[in-house]
């Protein structure tokens, strides 16, 4: 929504240079540069208990100095050496850095309190929400691909090794606010008072004349608050074999050692220093069968692991992946297990014009950290919490015609909280953050040689606002029934687009997306006060030129 904007500029650059048939080395070059001033979108307001919490639809209240940028260079390099016809070498090495910051307006609704001049009225205040980050990271994966016949069946051997060194630098933005306080609201927390506040919408219900200057902010750059390094090698080996035409079985098992760096600086400038290492395994296993030539059944098992304080640029928020402590001390902590399998099919139908894929699946994860408080502290409870996720998936491409193809599918989710120490009301409740349905649709005809045009239809259910990897948030009612109450409505939006190939080398496609300009919602924050809007109506023409 205006004046609010995007901004992008970029480039991609790819050279390959090959001596001979049996070695070749590509280098490239990825490059972006964003600035936005981004519109954060609406609240949630009223009662869950009610069942009535619906979004409000606000006025654009971003300030004109808000500002979200990034600029990333990326460098990568990839080398390919076949020592022979059945035995290659493959060897990529990237390093990249990144540069972020923000400072953008949240809003909420309140009442201004009696003592504003014009009485009590709803209005929505303003909030600054800020940060930047510099990221480097360097990583070198190095592959050996041995084919071969053995026991009577094709194999492919991969062994591999993998260096990674992640380096992230958090900080702060100074923002006072320089503006003219505009009305008076209740205090909030320890400061009971009424205060001087900045509110978007005056006493006629209306935006206020100049609320896109109203904070009149003046920002610079301030201290770092989190300085996080891991620094990982891994070591891994997976095997590909064709028992016979029908069965093909594979695996692989990887094993990751790292190094783990925290240092935190608060207000008054003190450092404090979180440091441990680990290793573990990891692997997975899984069987085809091809029935025939249209059909084929599979079932796979895998597992992985997510460390204490994997998440980087939050510190020691521990109810959004941050370091967690236990009892006021660092202990470590296991990593998070998950366990996932999956089972199933893919036909080929209808004379092979159509390929139908299905599967259910189930993920666990066990050993969740779990926050003691549920919010920006680092206090935690430890290994105590296990989700589960359920599902089933459908998927259908293909052409009805020579010239008319389509393609689409759904996907169906339960999902559970199983364990939970913290707070053992959360079991049997939904995770936060997870649609249970959600499909798409595409259809595209090829009107000539050089023109096709066509249309996507997408929809996600409805979700539930929490904080990652627990229950959404919820209200329990005197009866011990309970209402869900940060609700993201559902959603169906339409797409067009066209294309028109000039040449082998070069076309236009031209895409307009939500072209019924349909306002919704794609998340929604814990506390229901930032509910993210999509994108309204937009087109946008792509160019592209091959040499």
């Amino acid at each position: 929504r205006g004046p609010t904007n995007r901004q992008r500029e970029g480039i991609a650059l790819s050279g390959t240079w090959a001596p001979s048939e049996r070695f070749d080395l590509t280098l490239d070059y990825y490059g972006l540069r964003a600035e936005d001033n981004p519109d954060i979108g609406d609240y949630l307001s009223g009662s869950a208990a009610d069942g009535n919490r619906t979004p409000v639809e606000t006025p654009v209240y971003a300030q004109s100095q808000d500002f979200q940028e990034s600029d990333v260079d990326t460098f990568t390099s990839r080398l390919n050496w076949h020592f022979s016809d059945n035995v290659r070498l493959s060897n990529r090495t990237r390093y990249g850095t990144s540069d972020n910051g923000y400072v953008v307006t949240g809003a909420r609704g309140t009442t201004t309190d009696a003592t504003d001049p014009n009485g009590a009225y709803d209005t929505i205040t303003l909030s600054t929400h800020q940060g930047w980050q510099e990221v480097e990271y360097f990583a070198n994966q190095a592959n050996l691909l041995i084919e071969n016949e053995v026991a009577g069946g094709h194999n492919d051997l991969i062994i591999g090794t993998e260096y990674t060194d992640h380096k992230v630098l958090n900080g702060v933005f100074n923002v006072p606010n320089g503006g003219a306080t505009n009305c008076v609201t209740p205090g909030r927390g320890a400061n009971s008072s009424p205060q001087a506040n900045f509110c978007g919408i005056g006493p006629d219900g209306n935006a206020v004349s100049n609320i896109n200057e109203l904070l009149g902010r003046q920002i610079t750059r301030g201290r770092w608050d989190g300085d996080w390094q891991v620094e990982t090698v891994s070591a891994y080996v997976m095997d590909t074999h064709d028992f016979s035409e029908a069965l093909t079985v594979f695996g692989g098992l990887r094993w990751d050692s790292f190094d783990y760096r925290l240092l935190t600086q608060n207000n008054a400038l003190e450092v404090t220093r979180y440091e441990y290492d680990d290793s573990f395994w990891n692997g997975h296993l899984g069987v085809t069968y091809r029935l025939n030539d249209a059909a084929m059944i599979y079932a796979s098992f895998a597992t992985a692991a997510d460390v204490n304080g994997g998440e980087s640029d939050v510190g020691t928020s521990a109810s959004y992946g941050g370091l967690q402590t236990i009892g006021g001390e660092f202990r470590g902590g296991s990593p998070e297990r998950s366990q996932n399998w999956e089972l199933g099919t893919k036909l080929n139908i209808f004379d092979e014009r159509f390929l139908l894929t299905a599967a259910i699946f189930q993920t666990t994860k066990k050993d969740v950290f779990e926050s003691a408080s549920g919010g920006y502290t680092p206090e935690g409870t430890g290994n105590t919490g296990e989700n589960r996720v359920r599902g089933f998936e459908l998927g259908l491409a293909g052409n009805i015609t020579q010239a008319w193809s389509i393609q689409g599918g759904l996907t169906v989710l339960d999902t559970e909280v199983l364990e939970s120490a913290a707070n053992p009301l959360n079991v049997g409740k939904t995770l936060a953050n997870t649609a249970d349905f959600q499909a798409s649709l595409q259809t595209r005809y090829q009107l000539t040689e050089a023109f096709a045009f066509g249309a996507a239809i997408k929809h996600k259910g409805e979700r539930y606002g929490g904080q990652p990897d627990t229950a959404a948030n919820y209200v329990t009612r005197d009866d011990g029934s309970f209402e869900y109450s940060n609700t993201v409505p559902s959603y169906t939006v339409t797409d067009l687009f066209a294309e028109y190939r000039f040449n082998p080398n070069l076309s236009l496609r031209v895409n307009v997306n939500n072209v019924f300009d349909k306002d919704y919602y794609t998340a929604v924050y814990r506390s229901g006060a930032f509910l993210y809007k999509g994108d309204a109506r937009q087109t946008v023409a792509t160019l592209n030129l091959r040499f």
